[in-house]
């Protein structure tokens, strides 16, 4: 995921949560901040957690408002919406499966053969650690 989103410039003047935006000022949205967002997500926002798509009978459940039923912003929003999301999704889905086809994924094992846990901390910031 990129950090940020591709420019806009302001058509107008504008105010959004109490700042004034100029006309033809450059916007950058923070999409790392706003599939961060607390009051969206949850405390746990900046924790990996794919329970939070699902409901109490877990099955998946609405997507945030705004988000192309995506349940993220990841791929922005409105007409800019990126025109490879669909692309996106499908290819990570064949090379996920294509994963789970062709490897066994177990937990490491100590010197005593109990299973090691996974650090899922060290890894948030840059993805999976392999």
């Amino acid at each position: 995921m990129i950090p940020l989103g591709i420019p806009h410039r302001s058509i107008e003047d504008d105010w959004y949560n109490g700042y004034f935006i100029p006309k033809h000022s450059i916007v950058i949205p923070n999409f790392w901040c706003m599939n961060r967002n607390a009051e969206v997500y949850g405390p746990d926002a900046n924790h990996f957690n794919p329970a939070r798509y699902l409901d109490a009978n877990g099955q998946m459940a609405p997507a945030p408002p705004d988000t192309k039923e995506e349940g993220h912003i990841t791929f922005g929003f409105g007409r800019r919406y990126c025109i490879g999301a669909r692309v996106a999704n499908e290819s990570m889905f064949i090379n996920l499966a294509i994963l789970l086809w062709a490897m066994n994924i177990e937990c490491a094992l100590d010197a005593d053969g109990n299973p090691i846990p996974v650090d899922v901390v060290d890894c948030l910031e840059d993805g999976l650690a392999v």
